[in-house]
């Protein structure tokens, strides 16, 4: 209506809006005490920051941290069956885009309880005229999201919406005080990444006959590492704002692609549970099922094992053979222990055709036993140390096992 009153060359009707005041007095009104209660819960215990990729910090890529950007969108097909799983299940298109970016900075990040910032728009519905008020209204918080591989997704997505509802009663709380309620130590931000869910009315169906209206270009810029704007339409429209001192041009290429795999996933298959939804093409699985795990190398095949360790002391002796965790074993120390156990477990009944069970944790003394059974000539069967003592009886028993190693027998010798 402006528009057409200006081109007619007319001062346009401006209705009277409620002054930016209001607004102010209400959040005056409000209970500091009861968002800073709320906020302190939320994060509690949430005390590591959230990143896409480990120890990339500041200026690691040497370039001028240009801000960059990679647009994209997903197709009109894959977007209608979003739209249609968020009908269908009462969810907003919104809670299913939240919870895919949390799924991807879970998996990126290897925890499986992320944090990232959202946008509101900080337009309290109570208000009266709150809708026609202008002013600065949008705020900033924190959405934690705890992303266990194993909940079924439609389940996990109505209660991530459900408390997105209960956060929205305390939205206006100001970012650096719900920094200042979390356990992240001080000077450390609580997210590294912010999505941003425009959700613009559409008024087309009141444009005058040949109107058009077109957005040519949009400059946008925060201070976070990566910002992801999602806008909705026939096709969902996706753009990436980043820093280019932090994340280069292929590693966002290959986020985007990540990002709209598991879009189309979900899409599919709402049924599923969050681990089982991929996100990976079929390139990327091959290069780390296969290529990656390209590892078998040539050995000696005249030889048992026992006889490859017994090469291997011979020839470096105070060589590490064995590590886990702050626990060494050269090999000397390892053949040592091995033959000290060996003859025990000759002493036991182990010999040539006999089978030793094995229940132990895993360990250094794990390879000694196991070395240490193959020397006595036996053959061994490992037991599961968390099976109850009957069932243990029982798997020793099918197996024919005339003699069991314990974590007992292993520090005895």
């Amino acid at each position: 209506g402006c528009y057409r009153s200006l081109v007619a060359g007319e001062q346009p009707p401006l209705p009277e809006t409620p002054p930016f005041r209001d607004f102010i007095a209400w959040l005056s009104r409000r209970d500091p005490a009861a968002d800073e209660a709320w906020w302190r819960r939320a994060m509690h215990g949430f005390e590591e920051l959230t990143s896409l990729f480990a120890g990339r910090g500041p200026g690691m890529l040497n370039t001028t941290g240009a801000p960059l950007a990679e647009a994209f969108a997903l197709s009109a097909p894959v977007t209608g069956r979003l739209r249609e799983l968020a009908r269908r299940n009462r969810l907003t298109l919104n809670t299913v885009v939240q919870g895919t970016w949390g799924m991807l900075l879970s998996r990126y990040s290897g925890s499986s309880d992320v944090m990232f910032g959202v946008t509101v728009s900080g337009r309290p519905a109570e208000l009266p005229g709150i809708e026609s008020m202008i002013g600065l209204f949008i705020n900033t918080v924190p959405l934690r999201l705890k992303v266990p591989a194993g909940a079924s997704l439609l389940p996990w997505l109505q209660q991530l919406q459900a408390d997105q509802a209960e956060m929205r009663r305390h939205k206006h709380a100001p970012l650096a005080d719900v920094q200042r309620w979390s356990e992240l130590p001080a000077g450390t931000p609580l997210f590294e990444t912010l999505l941003v869910f425009e959700n613009y009315p559409d008024h087309g169906g009141t444009r005058a006959a040949g109107e058009d209206l077109a957005l040519q270009r949009s400059i946008e810029q925060t201070n976070f590492p990566l910002t992801l704007v999602v806008v909705p339409g026939e096709q969902l429209a996706i753009r990436l704002h980043y820093d280019g001192a932090r994340f280069a041009p292929d590693e966002m290429q290959r986020l985007s692609g990540h990002l709209c795999l598991l879009l189309d996933n979900i899409a599919a298959r709402p049924e599923a549970r969050l681990g089982e939804l991929e996100m990976l093409t079929a390139e990327e699985i091959h290069r780390q099922v296969v290529e990656w795990n390209a590892t078998e190398v040539p050995y000696p095949r005249d030889a048992t094992v026992q006889e490859l360790v017994a090469r291997q002391v011979e020839r470096t002796p105070e060589a590490v053979a064995v590590v886990c965790g702050d626990d060494r074993l050269t090999y000397r120390e390892l053949d040592q222990k091995a033959n000290r156990l060996a003859h025990r477990l000759r002493a036991a009944g182990a010999d040539t055709g006999k089978v030793v069970g094995i229940c132990v944790e895993r360990s250094p003394d794990m390879v000694v036993g196991l070395l240490a059974i193959l020397k006595s000539g036996a053959a061994y069967v490992p037991l599961d140390i968390r099976h109850p003592r009957d069932r243990l009886a029982f798997m020793l028993e099918e197996s024919g096992a005339t003699v069991l190693l314990t974590q007992r027998n292993l520090l005895a010798s």
